[in-house]
């Protein structure tokens, strides 16, 4: 079935509930010291020095990835390393964001009726990233305010990564959302979901959080 707007409003779809919130694990300041928002929706091309996303859509429109459980959030931070160095992870905040407003609605890739849209396991776990963004970009441009996906480095296929469309750039607050920060390195939550996936954590002896920005 060919991708036009008309075919992807048929795409099959899944609410996001009030009672389900999503996580993101994010850089707790930027270069500049200031604290970062728990929203940045990165689009295309990608600044020079910076990693594109799987699922970033053209400028001036943007994609916030997110999770459905903190250790997804984590998992695709770490990338697939087996160790993590607790100063990294020191330097990052574990943001929950939950629904308060009018539930959205992703396009639901992982649905089983997906494959009749031409959606195949490499959107998920290429490292092609143009077949994920071309997807991305189509949904976007189709109303879509985003899209769930698999997440890459979860090898058990139970976790979900979600795409959140929306004006590119970082934002305070997005409207109908609610935002809690937490220090990542003081959540049991994250230490836990590391240690389930078999990644340790390392600190040098005598080493403790300090909550201030880099200078």
């Amino acid at each position: 079935m060919s991708r036009t707007g008309a075919s992807l409003a048929a795409f099959p779809a899944r609410t996001q509930p009030h009672a389900s919130p999503l996580y993101r694990l994010v850089r707790t300041f930027d270069d500049a010291g200031q604290r970062r928002s728990a929203w940045y929706f990165a689009s295309l091309p990608t600044p020079p020095g910076d990693r594109a996303g799987r699922y970033d859509v053209p400028y001036p429109r943007g994609t916030c990835h997110a999770s459905d459980t903190i250790a997804a959030a984590v998992l695709e931070v770490t990338r697939g390393a087996c160790v993590v160095d607790v100063t990294d992870l020191a330097a990052r905040s574990l943001a929950r964001l939950t629904v308060v407003g009018d539930p959205p609605r992703w396009a639901d890739l992982t649905a089983p009726t997906a494959v009749a849209f031409g959606v195949r396991l490499d959107v998920f776990t290429g490292d092609d990233y143009r077949v994920g963004q071309a997807w991305a970009a189509d949904l976007d441009r189709a109303g879509w305010s985003g899209l769930v996906g698999l997440t890459r480095h979860d090898p058990t296929g139970a976790t979900r990564t979600t795409a959140v469309f929306g004006p590119a750039g970082a934002a305070d607050r997005v409207p109908g959302w609610l935002v809690r920060m937490m220090h990542a390195v003081e959540s049991d939550e994250v230490l836990a979901g590391l240690a389930r996936h078999g990644v340790r954590v390392l600190a040098p002896p005598g080493w403790l959080p300090v909550d201030e920005p880099p200078t």
